[in-house]
């Protein structure tokens, strides 16, 4: 199949599997906001701390290897396969050992078997890890989308079953636990690779030369990226931690499908080309402005409708979210101009450098979120908006030394965006304080369809270059 067709094919399975699952734990979310308390969502938030971190631990950087190497072998593919099983099986032993000590740290004693739960769901990842890594290698993301989807939305509706009869915490950690088992079992089914009693020490010592700053890097950005939930779960308050995570899901839905697809996408193929520099770095400005371009708008009309959104979509019980979630749109804007950079030195096999770069990023997040978070949950926040503009200035200085396109000239490409999505808040601003005698749910319906009338009206009547750059980019022009 010809490059530019398998990338369309491959970009548009993805974005099913992303957009399907995405969209589908939104829906399922809104329903499970009604029947389950803010408290019970902070406790599951913590629990996904301890989750995230184990997946790293059992990853441990090789399935980039896998992705990133072209001279990869079924030998390799082997090695990688037992050595997470084996790490699984560890780490999941030890999350059983940690889990009183965990439950006493947050002082609630549900947290010791909702930890052995989380730690049956690592171990049911870990058969996973290698057949989704040499899926996304071979840019074949169509069985992962009907593994994803089905797994999605058939955990989702036991998970609305559980929370309906009372179920609380159980139903959520319940929801997670069968997302996991019925995906591996699907993606086994679907997917004939099976591992050979196979191991090689030495090919796995020379892809841990390059998995294991991965796997730093990656550890460190989940450790960075969840202390807080960590510090809110221990000094302040559940429910509180359920507002803030709340703010923060939503928030993160648009810019989790496109991070997922673009990352999906880009590092495999960026990886092929990796010796030609002047298409690198093409196509790096092109996705980057065709991201800004949906980005953009999204995060400043959430800032604008937070107020009518959040009681429409989860109810009143979920007011205290709104304050956080409008500070967090302002750190989500450049969310995109961020991830380029890393899929760019990823992708060239830069990946001392990345570990290098993470360590000073997550360093600043570390010491930013200690520090605000003896101030108040919303100085994490605004600390959050000051992390996401060091990150963007510290990774584009990468990009500016290696593709020649660095921070003014990313901004340049996207300053008619900003201005433009600056418009359209002011618009929709405007809009609802005319319709102040509407019901909430009325009044944030028609902001968000006059803001998308007004933003996409002007893009086409402006010309602007953001969709003609996706389609090159599809191209691979």
């Amino acid at each position: 199949m010809p490059v530019s067709t398998q990338t369309r094919s491959a970009i548009l399975w993805k974005t099913a599997e992303v957009l399907g699952q995405r969209l589908g734990w939104f829906i399922i979310g809104m329903v499970l906001a009604r029947l389950v308390a803010p408290a019970d969502f902070g406790l599951f938030t913590l629990m996904m701390v301890f989750n995230l971190l184990a997946v790293t631990f059992v990853d441990s950087g090789f399935n980039s290897a896998l992705i990133q190497k072209q001279d990869i072998t079924y030998t390799d593919e082997c090695s990688v396969f037992w050595f997470n099983m084996l790490a699984g099986t560890l780490v999941a032993l030890l999350m059983v050992a940690a889990s009183p000590w965990i439950a006493s740290f947050f002082g609630h004693e549900v947290l010791k078997p909702l930890t052995w739960l989380m730690a049956a769901n690592l171990w049911i990842h870990a058969w996973t890890s290698v057949p989704s890594a040499l899926l996304s290698k071979q840019l074949n993301f169509k069985v992962q989308m009907q593994a994803g989807l089905i797994a999605t939305f058939s955990a989702g509706a036991l998970s609305i079953y559980l929370a309906w009869i009372g179920w609380g915490v159980w139903a959520l950690a319940a929801q997670l636990f069968a997302t996991t088992a019925i995906r591996a079992v699907l993606l086994w089914t679907l997917y004939r690779w099976r591992p050979a009693r196979r191991f090689s020490l030495a090919r796995m010592r020379e892809m841990f030369s390059f998995g294991s700053y991965i796997f730093f890097s990656g550890l460190l950005g989940v450790f960075s990226s969840q202390l807080h939930a960590v510090l809110i779960g221990r000094y302040y308050d559940a429910a509180v931690l359920g507002y803030f995570n709340r703010a923060t899901s939503t928030r993160q839905l648009l810019q989790s499908v496109m991070t997922t697809v673009y990352n999906s996408v880009a590092f495999p193929l960026f990886s092929r080309f990796a010796d030609d520099r002047e298409r690198l770095r093409e196509n790096m400005q092109r996705s980057t402005v065709a991201m800004m371009a949906i980005n953009l708008p999204v995060m400043m009309g959430l800032l604008v409708t937070a107020d009518d959104l959040i009681p429409t979509l989860f109810g009143e019980q979920w007011t205290p979210s709104v304050p956080y979630m409008q500070v967090l749109c302002l750190a989500g804007m450049i969310w995109p101009m961020q991830i380029s950079p890393l899929n760019m030195l990823k992708a060239l096999g830069h990946s001392k450098l990345m570990f290098r770069l993470g360590l000073v990023r997550h360093s600043v997040m570390i010491v930013t979120v200690l520090v605000t978070a003896q101030i108040s949950i919303l100085a994490i926040a605004w600390g959050l908006v000051a992390v996401s503009v060091t990150a963007f200035l510290i990774n584009a200085h990468y990009s500016g030394r290696m593709l020649n396109y660095g921070a003014l000239k990313q901004l340049r490409d996207v300053l008619p965006y900003i201005l433009l999505s600056a418009a359209m808040a002011m618009m929709v601003m405007l809009a609802g304080a005319a319709m102040s005698d509407l019901a909430t749910g009325w009044r944030a319906l028609t902001q968000v369809l006059a803001g998308s009338v007004f933003y996409l009206g002007a893009m086409h009547m402006l010309k602007m270059d953001a969709s003609s750059y996706a389609k090159d980019l599809l191209r691979l022009r």
